[in-house]
């Protein structure tokens, strides 16, 4: 009789080492509220990290601008010109990197030379057209959007 009553509980114990259906569904179910409650915080920062991140590749970009001006007493004609080796900077270029070039999207910075200590840095946004809000909206260095101060002859209107 020892031993009969020895496996009726050995019996017993296989039986409980798992988990009930319900267990897993209920713990499917709160993963799944936790998801739906977080990513949206996450994506908005996703967003919110690109737009912060354009801006200081904008605001690097100007830096470029400005050691350019100081060599040629001038801005570029363009942002090419800033990739083209140049004697007055010991025969290297001011941009290595054509990633430099691009914004936190792969869209390509547009320049534009206002006059020849004048220029506008500008990024169409995530959707890559003029206009939008949020993280479809326009960056210009004209508007004084960028972090840091201000750089001369970039911010004028």
């Amino acid at each position: 009789m020892k031993y009969a009553h020895q496996n009726e509980k050995q019996k017993d114990r296989r039986g409980a080492r798992g988990f009930t259906l319900i267990e897993i569904m209920v713990v499917i179910a709160i993963i799944g509220l936790m998801v739906t409650l977080v990513a949206p915080n996450v994506m908005n920062k996703l967003r919110e990290a690109k737009v912060t991140t354009t801006k200081t590749k904008m605001t690097q970009l100007q830096g470029f601008i400005e050691d350019y001006r100081r060599h040629h007493s001038r801005v570029p004609d363009s942002l090419a010109d800033l990739t083209q080796p140049s004697e007055k900077n010991l025969g290297e270029a001011y941009i290595d990197d054509y990633e430099k070039l691009r914004d936190a999207w792969e869209n390509e910075f547009l320049y534009s030379k206002t006059g020849s200590q004048k220029y506008e840095i500008r990024s169409l946004g995530a959707d890559g057209f003029e206009g939008g809000e949020n993280d479809d909206k326009d960056l210009s260095s004209m508007k004084n959007e960028l972090p840091g101060r201000p750089v001369r002859g970039c911010c004028f209107r």
